[in-house]
């Protein structure tokens, strides 16, 4: 199970790199949104917002995370 970063609940992981480190979802607690999550060690870093429905979907032996972002203007 991966910590939730404070005011979230339910992470989700979707990529795993060679040194353990993780990226993923995690979703504001009582908000319909998402934000994209590093966890380091088991420690979550919520990743910066750029809009209401971040995912980091991927993460590469350096730490670098890509994802996507959805809004509604498309």
């Amino acid at each position: 199970m991966l910590a939730s970063p404070d005011g979230t609940t339910n992470t989700g992981a979707t990529s795993i790199n060679d040194s353990g480190q993780v990226a993923g979802y995690a979703i504001p607690t009582g908000l319909d949104a998402s934000l994209g999550v590093r966890w380091d060690n088991g420690v979550p870093t919520p990743l910066d917002t750029l809009n209401t429905y971040d995912t980091a979907y991927a993460i590469n032996n350096s730490g670098q995370v890509a994802g996507f972002i959805w809004s509604n203007e498309g």
